[in-house]
């Protein structure tokens, strides 16, 4: 599911969302 999201965030650029995504689940 977390590759789904980062094609789908390569595929519009939004680099922002993946690290934003990515800092949240390193939390957790």
């Amino acid at each position: 599911m977390f590759n789904f999201i980062l094609g789908t965030a390569q595929k519009t650029k939004e680099k922002k969302m993946v690290n934003s995504l990515q800092s949240f689940l390193r939390r957790t």
